[in-house]
């Protein structure tokens, strides 16, 4: 029976280690060729999967997006790309499947080599490509960040929204006291919201009848509640609309006891 539960507990916590390490990224790069967002996202085991978009327009409009999976082996991602075929970024085109994601500072970095003209020298060489984060710092936000008011006697407030693009943020911050349940309605954008210790807040989007796998997010489409708020503190709430021809018009902000 010890041996058994022992067992248990060993493959119990291995799973909950593999779930703990799932991990979603996006990175960006503006080149001649246009504005270029590769998203990915790793799972406890190493396994990748992700998009690679090429947007022509710079507004999205004219967007292709390829898939890939593969692995990742600490700081190095091996891509494969969907039927072998790789992003059209023409006049150049990318020389390495091998990415290294690179810290430079206290930013982190996507590194893509590439074969292309270099138009200093005129020549055609080899280069590596720096992808930013598409995330801005936690510091950047707040300082954009809109505090979150109500009315005497009230738990709920509506603030109007309106949104240029899907690259646009609406920040806005609000106090909260741990236990308490807090309920945003915004149709139509992307709901991202950073804990009072500046990490953002990820919970269980699906598990399973035996409760075996989880799949962790850290954003949602038009509603988002955290039951029980985990921390005392100010949070952030990040909006973005989910697409160009989305039209998300106000916000709504609940919070019980």
């Amino acid at each position: 029976m010890m041996r058994t539960l022992s067992t248990f507990l060993i493959l119990t916590l291995a799973s909950f280690a593999a779930f703990a390490q799932t991990e979603s990224k996006c990175f960006q790069n503006e080149s001649l060729q246009g504005r270029s967002v590769v998203n990915f996202k790793t799972d406890g085991n190493h396994a990748l999967s992700g998009t690679y978009s090429v947007e022509i327009s710079g507004d999205g409009e004219s967007a292709k997006t390829y898939e890939f999976g593969g692995v990742r082996k600490g700081n190095f991602l091996t891509v494969l790309f969907e039927r072998d075929v790789l992003p059209d970024v023409a006049p150049s085109y990318i020389k390495s499947v091998v990415w290294a994601l690179v810290k430079t500072g206290n930013k982190e970095v996507l590194e893509i080599t590439f074969y292309g003209k270099n138009y200093e020298t005129n020549k055609y060489a080899d280069y590596t490509a720096e992808f930013e984060s598409c995330e801005p710092s936690y510091q950047s936000l707040e300082k954009t960040a809109q505090a979150v008011q109500f009315a005497k006697g009230k738990s709920s407030a509506s603030v109007p929204l309106s949104f240029k693009n899907t690259i646009e943020r609406k920040v806005f911050s609000i106090n909260m006291r741990r236990g308490q349940t807090l309920t945003i309605d915004a149709a139509g954008s992307k709901i991202s919201v950073y804990l009072p210790s500046e990490k953002l807040y990820e919970y269980v989007e699906w598990e399973n009848e035996n409760g075996t796998k989880k799949t962790f997010a850290s954003s949602t489409i038009d509603r988002m509640i955290i039951k029980p708020i985990p921390q005392t503190g100010s949070y952030l709430l990040v909006l973005r609309k989910m697409a160009e021809e989305a039209r998300p018009d106000s916000v709504t902000f609940k919070i019980t006891n």
